[in-house]
């Protein structure tokens, strides 16, 4: 653990089980944070978003286990979880959004623009779990800032525990992008605005209602978005040529997110710690060949 560290992997457990999130404090060392934010930058290569970015960059993969956030993901997760997805997305000077959506965005329950929770509890999808659901963690979203002051506020609104309206978002067994009575960008009283530092991370269930901040600012910010997911969770509708996936988009009138296949290198250069967690998305996998039993003999 950092020695800056201001949350230990056992208070981080409690606060994502009780209150729905919390903010991880430096993941990322500030003397590595520089390399990262360089190699992030490069595989944008321009653009404002990249999806499965960690098959052209690496260089933020030895941190995807800090023992902080691997104490959530198991301990909410459990055993054998693995990631689903892994963003990288810039915003500011121009782009009006720090979300991963991509350029096809439209809707309010899209991607971020207004009060939602994320896949696979996200509003307007059929794949999706249906509301009201059960108390049951399936995912855990994670914002990475890479650009931005120490102490500066993050772009990310949030609706924690202890309000007069709901004690924990993430348990109340709906979604305000498709439940009656919430509008997009409504102000909600238990609203929370954490400060979220560069090489930090806010780490939340994914159920938790959430959405961009308004007035970020107009600078350059750089994140990255990964979710971790249980080992059981279905993940054939977020891999593109695959039926799911296929049905899915035509449902949606645009291309949903979607999860980036590893070739040999791309998962060879990986710590062997993190390896587990991409090895559902390796390409060329050996399938190992069935034999039935041979008879018995008589």
């Amino acid at each position: 653990m950092s020695a800056s560290a201001k949350v230990s992997a056992e208070e981080a457990l409690r606060r994502v089980r009780t209150e729905g999130w919390c903010v991880i404090d430096g993941v990322i060392p500030p003397d590595d944070l520089p390399a990262v934010r360089d190699g992030v930058t490069a595989a944008l290569d321009g653009r404002t978003e990249l999806r499965g970015v960690i098959a052209r960059d690496r260089s933020f993969a030895p941190y995807l286990v800090d023992e902080r956030l691997v104490a959530i993901v198991e301990g909410v997760l459990g055993p054998a979880s693995r990631i689903a997805r892994t963003d990288a997305c810039a915003s500011g000077r121009g782009h009006t959004r720090p979300d991963c959506a991509g350029p096809d965005w439209a809707g309010a329950d899209r991607a971020g623009a207004g009060w939602h929770a994320d896949w696979p509890f996200a509003g307007g999808d059929s794949y999706r779990v249906a509301v009201p659901y059960g108390d049951l963690t399936m995912a855990v979203t994670t914002i990475w800032p890479l650009t931005g002051a120490p102490d500066a506020p993050g772009a990310t609104l949030i609706v924690s525990g202890a309000t007069l309206i709901v004690s924990g978002s993430h348990r109340t067994h709906d979604n305000p992008a498709v439940a009656p009575g919430y509008a997009p960008d409504m102000e909600v009283a238990s609203q929370m605005r954490p400060a979220v530092p560069a090489g930090s991370v806010l780490a939340f269930d994914s159920r938790l209602w959430h959405r961009h901040a308004p007035g970020a600012g107009e600078e350059l910010r750089l994140r990255l978005d990964v979710q971790y997911v249980p080992w059981w969770l279905d993940l054939t509708s977020m891999i593109p040529g695959l039926a799911d996936y296929e049905t899915r988009a035509e449902g949606l009138g645009y291309r949903p997110i979607e999860l980036r296949p590893l070739d040999d290198a791309a998962f060879t250069a990986l710590p062997d710690a993190v390896k587990p967690l991409f090895d559902h998305l390796r390409l060329g996998q050996e399938v190992i060949a069935w034999h039935p039993d041979p008879p018995e003999s008589s």
